[in-house]
């Protein structure tokens, strides 16, 4: 007996993150996602794509116990501009068990009904920098950190039920060469010569920064026709550049302009964390951030993430001067392997690239659909199921630009915390508004009871914000934590929703609330009333 239950509360949504590292637990091509990543990923509070998206969770219990799960998604965004009436599955495991499988995908097509859907398709995440696809050849292959995983009897549960092919994604690993080639040399020579074009190659972080918000409109632009591609909000944009590109290695970051100075390509590759993840076992604590840390510095693969090309400078080689650069670091960093993530089976324009290098296809995943009525059938059938192909240079990551950047950010803050650009003096008390006479340790109380701006903290301490030295000063305040140790407020809050749920974990990761006192010489804690505030509002 088989039953549904609809994850409500806190703990039931534990069991539904959990169910995977049961099912796969002691696999050796499984690769864990981070805990406090899935839980981000699937909060309504957190996750951005709610504003334009409804969600539910099922488990399936058998005997007592998790058999299965499932989510269920209606992307409101991408019914409105695709026209396309689908519902989404995502997040499905489960054991091998006919009546499981077979409840859940009822679950959601019931709920697909209910809201006058056409059909359901998936797995498929919120947007399409989650997770997609089902693996369905390469199951000897150890996944990558950005791919799904699962047994080779899932596909065979969903054919049973009536799921048929929506589309393929290909996987390529490609032997990084000795050395580049001087035919492709000469290439890219004659390539940035011809179309006057400058690669922007850089060491160092900043550089890129500037480049963050075109990156993403042009990823938006880019991709816009792939399957099941829904274009980022400008919130989901703000979301991923505060986590992503702060932490980015530029070694293996490029961008190309034109001759006006626009971003017309870009391309992003990191050091596979697949290993590293597998050794945290989806937990930061209390050694996991370590271990990905470690692969972040020490690697002899690399993950081609992401690659795109303006419109107007598709098919005139920009891929290749983009892949032959992100090459050479890989050259010069010793690496051996790297590894593509999903492209459209479809895609001939970014799989004739590997016609240069050495490759070996060895995965394929696909994204399944079912039809709830008659009616949608010859729509569907007259669109093609793999709509969509070769408007882009590449696929975008499933996965990539996830809250994990947060770990590697905090851990290389806490390890040099001196490199820190918000740097406030907060030490000893003082008038901050001279105006209203408000000093700063009453400021520091209304931050302890929650204030975060400066119009909550006029409201708690009756600060003015009215002339232009105050709110300077009061910026400062706001944005930093631990004086002692100059850490800012940010790094706290990305800490906490990263799973740090004590001052004590937030002191392991970030450093704030472990200075020393410079008069006493003793332990501050001064700033631990606002960390634990901190924890309990999220912010």
């Amino acid at each position: 007996m088989v039953e549904i239950v609809e994850v409500k509360n806190r703990r039931d949504l534990k069991r539904f993150i959990a169910f995977p590292h049961q099912l796969y637990r002691g696999h050796p091509y499984w690769v864990p996602p981070l805990t406090f990543d899935e839980r981000n990923t699937l909060s309504r509070a957190k996750n951005p794509a709610f504003a334009f998206c409804r969600a539910r969770y099922w488990l399936a219990l058998k005997d007592g116990q998790v058999a299965g799960r499932i989510a269920g998604i209606i992307n409101n965004r991408s019914i409105r501009e695709s026209g396309k009436k689908y519902a989404r599955f995502g997040w499905i495991d489960f054991i091998d068990d006919d009546a499981v499988s077979a409840a859940l995908l009822g679950t959601v097509e019931a709920w697909a009904r209910e809201n006058k859907l056409d059909a359901v398709h998936g797995p498929l995440g919120f947007c399409d920098l989650d997770k997609e696809g089902m693996l369905i050849d390469g199951y000897d292959e150890l996944s990558m950190f950005i791919t799904l995983y699962n047994y080779p009897y899932y596909p065979q549960h969903l054919e049973r039920l009536g799921y048929g092919k929506a589309t393929d994604w290909l996987e390529y690993e490609i032997k990084v060469p000795e050395k580049i080639p001087d035919r492709l040399e000469k290439l890219n020579t004659l390539i940035e010569k011809r179309l006057q074009v400058t690669v922007v190659r850089s060491r160092k972080k900043k550089v890129f920064m500037p480049y963050a918000p075109a990156i993403f409109a042009l990823l938006n632009d880019a991709y816009q026709d792939l399957y099941g591609f829904v274009a980022l909000s400008d919130e989901q944009v703000q979301w991923y550049i505060r986590q992503y590109f702060g932490v980015i290695n530029p070694d293996y970051l490029r961008v190309v302009l034109d001759p006006a100075g626009e971003l017309i390509a870009f391309g992003i590759a990191i050091p596979s964390l697949a290993k590293a993840s597998q050794k945290a076992k989806g937990r930061l604590f209390p050694f996991g951030f370590a271990y990905i840390l470690r692969a972040m510095r020490k690697n002899d693969r690399l993950e081609l993430l992401l690659i795109a090309v303006r419109k107007d400078y598709q098919g005139k080689g920009i891929n290749v001067l983009l892949l032959n650069d992100i090459n050479k670091a890989a050259i010069a960093n010793g690496l051996s392997y790297a590894e593509t993530g999903p492209e459209l089976e479809t895609n001939k324009d970014v799989q004739s690239l590997w016609k240069y290098y050495e490759t070996r296809q060895h995965k394929r995943r696909r994204c399944y659909i079912r039809l709830l009525n008659t009616r949608c059938e010859a729509t569907i059938k007259q669109a093609g199921y793999q709509a969509g192909h070769g408007a882009a240079s590449g696929t975008p990551d499933h996965g990539l630009l996830s809250p994990l950047i947060q770990i590697v950010d905090l851990a290389i803050r806490t390890r040099n915390v001196k490199k820190y650009d918000e740097r406030v003096n907060m030490a000893g008390n003082r008038v901050i508004c001279s105006q209203n006479n408000i000093d700063y340790i009453t400021i520091r109380k209304a931050m302890v009871q929650g204030a975060r701006t400066q119009a909550e903290v006029a409201k708690r301490a009756g600060v003015c914000t009215v002339c232009a030295g105050c709110r300077a000063k009061l910026d400062q305040i706001l944005s930093s934590v631990c004086g002692c140790r100059k850490i800012p407020l940010k790094a706290v809050v990305n800490a906490v929703q990263m799973g740090a749920d004590t001052v004590g974990k937030v002191g392991a990761l970030t450093g704030a609330g472990t200075g020393v006192d410079e008069v006493s010489g003793e332990a501050c804690g001064k700033c631990k009333g606002l960390i634990q505030n901190i924890i309990d509002l999220g912010r």
